[in-house]
């Protein structure tokens, strides 16, 4: 049995300032450990090859192949078929949809935990975007589309799970540490000392509003002036979809200007929570509407990060380099959303 006591609000945040000054007290189990899963799963798979396991990164599963009422492979997404004498399906919240092909009803829905990658997601993926493409994109153009926050504490939530190199990690780490601002994600350009890339934020004190209030926003942004950039949209939700364009959302017809206007050597990158659908359809859907640029997309469990580009070599250049960011991080998976002509 592990031992465990209680702890007051005080003592709670003598041990972990960072806890709410809300929160009256806590149980603390001081013979409770934890691990790294992410190392853990490398460990494993590691040991996993080493006794003739193989190993197919960048590969996704697009059916379970079934005949006589038994499993018999899988198809890949490319069209391969893969035969097996038992498949083992242990793809966590990509489960659901994958099960459902052979009629199994899974009752698994991925939903709380989404704050946890954001922050990890955002800031891992767009260095890595800026820093590993080919060439290196000069500027990351921060533009955070802040909407007044539902709860008193929105955001604070630690930011754990998303799988990323251990530099990044410790940076978002030390802002947890210092007063929030949004100005501080300028310091992510030099993190890595050899690889520096300018960063700035769009209009860091303003909400996007509705109605007049955002067209007023998108006055001031100009994309013509952002070459050889990064331009990162972070929507609460991402996407518009039919029912859904609020304040929380950034709509087609604003991302189709952005895209006219940019220049051929930049990219713009959007945030895309995963409501209740699974990934197939809400891609499914972004083919339909997104036809004003090429696109690809890295995506998690329950966030997702798409790259539009209205310029066919620089949409290679990003395509390459989120393919790349899939294969270095195992449980991030990457697939082209739209190709505009």
């Amino acid at each position: 049995m592990v031992g465990k006591y209680w702890l007051s609000g005080e003592a709670l945040r003598e041990r972990e300032p960072a806890i709410n000054s809300s929160i009256l007290g806590g149980v603390f189990f001081p013979e409770a450990a934890r691990i790294n899963p992410y190392r853990f799963v490398c460990e494993m798979a590691e040991r996993a090859r080493r006794n003739g396991a193989v190993f197919r990164t960048g590969v996704e599963v697009a059916d379970i192949l079934t005949a006589g009422g038994k499993v018999r492979g899988v198809r890949t997404r490319d069209g391969e078929t893969i035969d097996a004498d038992a498949v083992v399906l242990a793809t966590g919240a990509y489960s659901v949809p994958l099960a459902r092909k052979v009629g199994l009803k899974l009752p698994l829905q991925a939903a709380k935990g989404y704050h946890r990658d954001r922050k990890l997601a955002r800031k891992g993926v767009l260095h890595w975007v800026c820093t590993q493409s080919s060439p290196a994109f000069s500027r990351l153009v921060y533009v955070p589309l802040l909407t007044p926050p539902d709860k008193p504490n929105e955001g604070r939530i630690p930011h754990q799970r998303f799988p990323c190199r251990d530099f990044i990690r410790a940076f978002v780490a030390s802002l947890n540490t210092e007063p929030r601002s949004l100005t501080r994600v300028c310091s992510l350009g030099a993190v890595e000392p050899l690889k520096r890339f300018e960063v700035c934020v769009f209009s860091p004190g303003s909400f996007i509003g509705s109605a007049a209030k955002r067209r007023e926003y998108w006055a001031d942004f100009n994309p013509s002036d952002f070459d050889d950039s990064v331009v990162f949209f972070d929507p609460d939700n991402g996407f518009e979809t039919k029912t859904r364009h609020g304040q929380k959302w950034i709509r087609h017809r604003e991302l189709s200007d952005v895209i006219a206007r940019l220049p051929a050597t930049s990219v713009a990158v959007v945030y895309q929570h995963r409501p209740r659908l699974d990934w197939d359809t809400v891609f499914a859907e972004l083919e339909k509407k997104i036809d004003y640029a090429d696109s690809v997309a890295a995506y998690a469990p329950n966030l997702a990060f798409v790259a539009l580009a209205g310029n066919r070599t620089v949409w290679r250049r990003v395509n390459d380099c989120i393919h790349g960011y899939a294969e270095n991080h195992p449980t991030v998976r990457c697939r082209g959303v739209s190709h505009n002509g």
